[in-house]
C-alpha cells in the first residue's frame, strides 16, 4: 500500500495595475514654487535694506554684526517662502 500524494497548485500570482494620481488639482506647483521663490527674493532684498544702513554706519563689520545679516537674509527668505508655498484655506 502506498501513501496517497497531495499535491497543492502553485498560487497564481494576481495581476495588479498601476495606479494614477493626478496632480492637476495640486497646490504645489512650478508655478507656485516660482511665486514663493521670489517672495522670499523680495523679502530678503526689503530686510536686508533695513539692517545694512545701521550694520554699516560705524564703516566696519564685526563678526557679530555679519551674522545678522546672514541672519536676517535667511530667516526673511524662509518666512516668506513658506509663507507663499502654504496653500491658503480660501472658502474654508
Amino acid at each position: 500500500m502506498s501513501d496517497p500524494v497531495i499535491t497543492t497548485p502553485e498560487p497564481t500570482p494576481t495581476p495588479t495595475t498601476p495606479t494614477t494620481v493626478s496632480v492637476k488639482s495640486s497646490p504645489f506647483t512650478l508655478s507656485a514654487a516660482k511665486k514663493a521663490y521670489s517672495a522670499g527674493a523680495a523679502a530678503v532684498i526689503v530686510a536686508e535694506g533695513a539692517v545694512i544702513g545701521p550694520v554699516l554706519a560705524d564703516g566696519a563689520v564685526s563678526g557679530s554684526e555679519a551674522a545678522l545679516i546672514i541672519g536676517t537674509a535667511v530667516v526673511s527668505f524662509v518666512g516668506a517662502f513658506f509663507a507663499a508655498w502654504v496653500p491658503t484655506n480660501e472658502g474654508v
